[in-house]
């Protein structure tokens, strides 16, 4: 399997196995649930492509989806373009019409 984006191989995690239970339930390993941070009730989106089914968590939140994209300061720099902002916004004069 190879990296769509990169054609560089896919570095695959270790591989186990689940059993299919009643009522069509499988029951993830614990490394996997405490990886993933999910627990009972959270729902999956399932799908099923070459004989591989893909489950995903369905984020409650989108807080910290994007933490990696940023620095660990964002929010320092958030809060200080706001500030530039306010400042910019006081030292505003609208003009008079001549």
């Amino acid at each position: 399997m190879y990296d769509g984006a990169t054609m560089k191989p896919l570095v695959l995690p270790k591989w186990t196995t689940v059993r299919l239970r009643a009522k069509h339930q499988l029951t993830l390993p614990a490394e996997i649930v405490a990886e993933l941070g999910v627990g009972e009730g959270d729902r999956f989106g399932v799908t099923l492509a070459d004989g591989i089914v893909h489950l995903e968590p369905i984020r409650k939140s989108y807080f910290g989806v994007f933490r990696d994209l940023w620095p660990d300061t964002w929010m320092e720099d958030l809060r200080a373009e706001r500030d530039a902002w306010a400042r910019r916004e006081e030292a505003w004069t609208p003009h008079e019409p001549s």
